[in-house]
């Protein structure tokens, strides 16, 4: 009831949706962009799914409003705690993805 877990992933991973498995070429496509995205708050109920936009750079903000200190916020990372406890939010509409400077998303 005390523990705040969180499980995610550095990056997703094909599995032969463009003909590889793995990154032989690291196109930017959905299964490289898509990763895993866990929470479960203290005292809170498991289960929920949310259609939000996040990314990884949610969770270090995340964490800390979840501690009880005020999140470091900014364009780029936001706190996931107004989803997780089903409030109205200010959504994402895009996420911006890059790869080595050389493609982007």
């Amino acid at each position: 009831e005390e523990t705040l877990v969180v499980f995610s992933a550095d990056e997703g991973w094909p599995l032969g949706e463009h003909e590889f498995v793995g990154f032989a070429r690291s196109w930017i496509h959905n299964e490289r962009d898509h990763v895993p995205l866990v929470i479960k708050m203290p005292g809170g109920s498991a289960g929920g799914r949310s259609p939000s936009l996040v990314t990884p750079a949610d969770i270090g903000p995340t964490i800390e409003e979840a501690l009880g200190f005020e999140p470091n916020e900014s364009l780029d990372q936001r706190s996931l705690v107004p989803i997780l406890l089903g409030e109205p939010t200010g959504a994402r509409e895009y996420i911006v993805s890059g790869l080595n400077d050389e493609e982007y998303a």
